[in-house]
């Protein structure tokens, strides 16, 4: 789900490098943290473990599939041990690309522990990234009445070109918009919390370089639309989330072996 998202503007201008390179930073890794104080655990659970619910909450992933030669898998419902699915993000139909996810550990929260989904795609973006990890940690935020989750998403990936560093301030701000914004307004579905996917996809768009507006509508419909909103995100709530968190990616950023962690 999340290591792609971020990808999709290396891939449109970068080619494998020397395997040297990835040596020297590997592996990069990202926490993002939400928050879920109407959504009970097992719920969070099954939303996160079934794949055709990805592209609701990340901006730059297009759709899901079944992996060619292998049976066909009800995206709709969590994926167990085993089982995999084809994540199609970047800009299809015209530049589509796409990362096969297998589910290595799928453990459902219960009262007295915390849950886990584990995804792990060894051939990543080839030429990009390799040995992606996805991995998210469920929780009661009370185990008491087991009405709110704490969410955490680790992710890991081995670059395998200097494009794939510039990409990790974007991911980290693809995952924090997925996690803080969108997924709480898609669980909660109503329309005095739900912001457009569109609206943000726009966003994204513009931080990638992309022009998201593919003509099914035009821009002064789109104004219209986000005028209509009942909840309007301002270019101030924008502009401090990116900030805080890339403030946070500054602070824990990878990094190289020639340099050390300034305290």
């Amino acid at each position: 789900m999340r290591s792609t998202a971020a990808l999709t503007i290396v891939a449109l201008a970068t080619t494998a490098s020397p395997s040297s390179f990835s040596s020297a930073y590997s592996p990069i890794s990202l926490s993002t943290k939400s928050k879920l104080s109407q959504t009970p655990p097992i719920e969070l659970y099954q939303f996160l473990a079934s794949p055709a619910n990805w592209p609701k909450i990340v901006a730059s992933s297009s759709s899901v599939e079944s992996p060619d030669n292998t049976k066909t898998v009800d995206l709709s419902r969590p994926l167990r041990q085993g089982q995999s699915v084809n994540e199609i993000f970047g800009l299809p139909p015209l530049f589509p690309l796409s990362v096969t996810w297998q589910c290595v550990k799928s453990v459902p929260p219960t009262n007295t522990k915390k849950g886990r989904l584990e995804f792990y795609s060894v051939n990543g973006v080839p030429g990009i990234a390799t040995r992606c990890k996805m991995n998210f940690d469920i929780d009661a935020v009370n185990r008491n009445n087991n009405e709110g989750s704490n969410l955490v998403l680790e992710m890991e990936y081995e670059p395998q070109s200097p494009l794939a560093l510039l990409a990790t301030p974007i991911l980290t701000v693809d995952n924090a918009l997925a996690l803080k914004v969108l997924l709480p307004s898609v669980l909660l579905e109503t329309s005095d919390t739900t912001v457009p996917l569109d609206k943000f996809r726009s966003l994204m768009g513009s931080l990638y370089g992309v022009d998201n507006n593919t003509g099914g509508e035009n821009s002064a419909s789109s104004v219209k639309k986000a005028a209509l909103a009942k909840r309007e995100i301002t270019l101030q709530d924008r502009a401090s989330a990116v900030m805080s968190v890339y403030k946070d990616y500054v602070k824990h950023r990878p990094l190289n072996m020639h340099e050390k962690r300034k305290e």
